[in-house]
């Protein structure tokens, strides 16, 4: 790349030997491998691209493939990438330091004496790689530390003020929690409000024992606690509750306790039971990792970043890419958190739907659709890739497009070759059942599209793609709000071996 630049700049045999360097400004910029050297005045350095104004006008090299000389050369305090992070350190941070380990690197956390928190990542080979602050937030908005124009990257779960600059790292659900010992498997939404009214203070009336059941509650503000708030799932004042400081510490308590009941993050469970959900109609939904990467479990929400709008410096970069990488992800489930990865359920896993199915059948849903459907199903894989598209849009929602950055790398990796992949579309339940299975099949077409985008030039060409309809033949959830019904409207993909 060095040469090839200097060649078409017709420099190569101007630029050898050994320039004298005179000016403060003046650099002497040597590649690693050959002869060639650029001598000028630094204009720029960037963290990754130095920009020398030299007698044949500016040139720009790439910082990697030279050593730089000269009294205007960077100090290793400039050359060292400087951004911040706002939101959730205790994500943000044990990434931060999986990534520095991944960089041979080593990370030390710094407390200022007005008690700012910086982190310098250093390795013993490169010396200082980066600074990394902490940035202070506008009360409970971490996107304000961004407002600025700053290098600055927020971890949040609450939405993104700029979705297409949001990349989605983990998800995370409300859950209501009780211990293992406690029978009852499933209650509703009204059920759980009854029980934060105080309308319902034993466990008979959902179905347990007759014995006083103990609401448990985190103390103080946050941003878990606000979504409860906007869900109408806060305890409603005089009610008894036994509170707690910390999220995580509930946990534990509520797990050891046979007649208690919480309202957590699936992230903090701990070894707390997370109760199924059922909705009016009778279907039930259980929290687990695959129903929150397939976005089936109605109260799922997103663990993402969003970073600025402009270029940060190459190791922030870097570290965005490292983000979607196994390493990450595996701290993402370390910590609690449903991954980004994809995994598989076969049908006899899937019991649920096809109750769900036969619920429907006669009614707008022939029983043919649901034969075929199940038909392709049977000794199939369904992958958690589930593909959702934003509010009257054909564009895919922030989750569907990680989905397909995921599926279309482990296509082009043949981790499906020889295998048939189906792109089943499905509808929710408002309007004609006619009209839904053909849209249902229009949005299967639209994630053959983007996946064929996402992948390089005809790398997807040997993949056998079979694109389905079966509009509202397989709902997920009872469609008691309009979130639902987006559960319902989705693209599921599933693989089966070729016959042969």
């Amino acid at each position: 790349m060095f040469r090839s630049l200097l060649c078409r700049l017709g420099l190569a045999a101007l630029l050898l030997g050994s320039p004298t360097l005179s000016s403060a400004q003046d650099v002497l910029l040597s590649a690693k491998t050959g002869d060639l050297k650029v001598e000028g005045t630094l204009l720029e350095y960037d963290g990754e691209f130095y920009r020398v104004k030299t007698e044949f006008g500016p040139l720009t090299v790439d910082a990697r493939t030279v050593t730089c000389d000269g009294d205007g050369c960077p100090t290793p305090q400039e050359t060292t990438a400087r951004f911040a992070i706002a939101g959730d350190s205790a994500v943000a941070l044990p990434l931060l330091e999986a990534f520095a380990i991944y960089q041979g690197a080593e990370v030390e956390m710094i407390t200022g004496a007005d008690g700012a928190q910086t982190v310098e990542i250093a390795s013993e080979a490169a010396g200082p790689l980066a600074t990394v602050e902490l940035a202070p937030q506008d009360g409970g908005d971490p996107y304000s530390a961004m407002r600025d124009g700053s290098d600055t990257l927020v971890f949040s779960t609450l939405q993104s003020p700029d979705p297409a600059r949001t990349q989605v790292i983990g998800l995370d659900a409300v859950v209501i929690a009780a211990s293992d010992v406690n029978p009852v498997d499933g209650i509703t939404m009204d059920q759980m409000r009854q029980v934060l009214a105080g309308e319902i203070t034993n466990w008979k009336d959902l179905g347990g024992s007759d014995s006083a059941l103990t609401l448990h509650v985190a103390a103080g503000a946050g941003p878990f606690q606000d979504r409860l708030a906007t869900m109408g799932l806060a305890p409603q004042a005089g009610v008894i509750v036994q509170e707690h400081a910390r999220l995580k510490d509930m946990a534990d308590v509520v797990a050891n306790d046979p007649f208690g009941i919480a309202v957590l993050p699936f992230s903090m469970l701990r070894t707390a039971r997370p109760m199924g959900l059922r909705g009016s109609c009778g279907m039930y939904n259980a929290a687990k990792a695959f129903t929150l990467q397939s976005g089936s479990y109605p109260m799922t929400f997103e663990l993402s970043v969003t970073r600025p709008a402009k270029r940060m410096p190459l190791f922030a970069r870097e570290f965005l890419e490292f983000l979607r990488s196994p390493q990450a992800q595996a701290v993402m489930v370390d910590l609690g958190f449903a991954d980004m990865g994809i995994a598989t359920l076969g049908l006899d896993e899937q019991g649920q739907r096809l109750a769900n199915s036969l619920m429907i059948i006669g009614k707008e849903v022939p029983l043919s659709d649901v034969r075929e459907m199940t038909g392709i199903m049977s000794g199939a894989k369904r992958l958690s890739a589930t593909f959702r598209f934003q509010p009257g849009s054909t564009r895919l929602d922030a989750q569907s497009r990680e989905n397909a950055e995921h599926l279309a790398a482990g296509l082009i990796l043949g981790n499906y070759a020889d295998k048939i992949v189906y792109l089943m579309g499905f509808s929710d339940g408002d309007g004609r059942a006619r009209q839904n299975k053909a849209l249902s099949k229009q949005r299967a077409e639209a994630v053959q599209a983007a996946l064929i985008q996402a992948a390089p030039d005809g790398s997807l060409e040997d993949v056998e793609f079979r694109v389905l309809g079966y509009g509202e033949a397989s709902p997920l959830v009872c469609e008691d709000s309009a979130a639902d019904a987006e559960i319902n409207r989705r693209v599921e993909v599933w693989v089966k071996d070729r016959a042969d």
